[in-house]
């Protein structure tokens, strides 16, 4: 008969060769960074435009994220199913999209036809068709994956956690808008978008694979050297995240089939220097044999699974932990995973604890610049959060050095004063089960939640 004999160790660390990447600026401002690797015949592109989704006015919320969702629509004087077509015949892909830092433009192709790709998406980048059937057809898609949204506990939960800790700073505000806002947007409201933001000066061209450095800048010069215009980098500022007062808010959905309970607050932004801190933190409470998990699911039965999550940005961003649980086992999760999070400071991990999840923390930034398209999505974010590009040199050894004070230390200062506490799902049965550890319990119906306001 089998016997239980527990996790096995971890293997030894495999040796890591850190990616190298070489940057030029061009004349217009670009700035071009390209990492070769010639593993196989792929090359991938990124541009990053620094104004992102938080720099989109009140009222025309969404505005970014239809811009760049009509990217994919090609260029002006090209019909969609034409840019769609030619894009096909050179099996190159093309996608636009927007987040709160940053707009961006991702093509990627076979390395021997990647000139004409890059050619042909340079066009939907530089002059967007923004055709008006095209902005009416993303439109209603759009609003109808947010009603679709609303009527979801966890992505309502999501929504309206991030109103909750950031109030009416814009990363409090949906990317995607919200129906009244997408509604009144206008074909030149997303020209006039495209027109000021989609700039070379201040912007970035990451290029990956199999691309050497001087091909790289050739390219980028070919296809943007021309290219004349400031993303007005100096006005991309925000309005300092200010620290609100812990909310507990209850949102009614009850034909949820299981409430969601999601706990936050605003921690640190990508640059802050105890980031690598925070990446240990999170490893630590999340993944199967996370310290959520185990108290949640393994020892409790609660749910399904439990997990953590630090969101760095430019600026200080969100840490959440969540889990869909029943209705009427709310209060009890609550507490529960409340209780984990101080762990991390009553309970410090151990040496030998760490040891698994640094490990997990190792593999995933391998796997995480495995791919081209990977490879160049970490550049980029380098590059946004204006980080050196020799920090992937130093990466590994950062993480093996936090110690289990750090952690405690993070989580004592980052994660657990000023938790706020959303739960949507069956308010009767919910409710009860928190006004015993809370006081100001607010309550809201899904029906007529104004995510703007709340």
């Amino acid at each position: 008969m089998l016997g239980l004999v527990g996790a096995p160790e971890p293997s030894a660390p495999r040796p890591f060769t850190p990616p190298r990447a070489t940057e030029r600026r061009l004349s217009n401002g670009l700035r071009v960074i390209v990492a070769s690797r010639h593993e196989v015949p792929l090359v991938n592109a990124q541009l990053v435009f620094p104004l992102g989704a938080a720099h989109d006015p009140l009222a025309l919320l969404g505005q970014s994220y239809l811009a760049m969702a009509l990217l994919n629509y090609g260029p002006l004087g090209r019909s969609s199913d034409q840019f769609a077509a030619d894009l096909d015949d050179l099996a190159g892909r093309f996608s636009g999209g927007a987040t709160y830092d940053a707009l961006s433009a991702g093509l990627s192709s076979l390395s021997e036809l990647f000139p004409q790709v890059l050619a042909l998406c340079n066009q939907a980048v530089r002059q967007p068709g923004l055709a008006q059937e095209d902005l009416d057809r993303v439109r209603a898609r759009t609003i109808s994956e947010l009603r679709v949204a609303y009527g979801s506990a966890n992505s309502l939960a999501r929504i309206v956690m991030a109103r909750v800790l950031y109030g009416a700073h814009p990363y409090g505000q949906p990317i995607a808008g919200v129906p009244r806002t997408l509604e009144n947007l206008t074909r030149a409201d997303v020209q006039r978008l495209a027109s000021i933001r989609l700039l070379p000066d201040g912007a970035t061209m990451v290029l990956t694979g199999d691309v050497n450095a001087e091909a790289g800048f050739a390219l980028a010069e070919s296809a943007y050297g021309d290219w004349r215009g400031s993303g007005c980098r100096e006005k991309s500022a925000l309005v300092p995240v200010s620290l609100p007062s812990s909310r507990v808010v209850v949102v009614d959905l009850p034909d949820s089939g299981r409430s969601a309970v999601w706990l936050g607050r605003v921690t640190i932004e990508r640059r802050h220097p105890r980031y690598f801190e925070g990446l240990v933190a999170m490893a630590l409470l999340s993944g199967y044999s996370g310290r959520l998990n185990v108290a949640v699911r393994v020892k409790r039965g609660l749910s399904y699974g439990a997990s953590a999550q630090l969101q760095a940005r430019r600026e200080p961003g969100p840490f959440s932990a969540t889990t869909l649980v029943d209705h009427r086992k709310v209060g009890e999760t609550v507490e529960v995973m409340r209780e984990v999070i101080a762990s991390l400071v009553t309970q410090p991990p151990t040496e030998a604890e760490l040891v698994p999840r640094k490990a997990m923390l190792r593999g995933s930034f391998g796997r995480s610049l495995d791919s081209v398209a990977g490879l160049g999505s970490s550049f980029a974010e380098l590059a946004l959060n204006d980080l050196p590009l020799s920090e992937y040199d130093e990466y590994l050894a950062r993480i093996d050095a936090v110690t289990p004070r750090a952690v405690a230390d993070f989580a004592r200062d980052f994660l657990i004063e000023g938790l706020s506490v959303v739960v949507v799902g069956d308010a009767q049965a919910i409710v009860p089960s928190l006004r015993g550890a809370f006081a100001g319990v607010e309550e809201y119906r899904a029906a007529d939640i104004d995510v703007l306001t709340i």
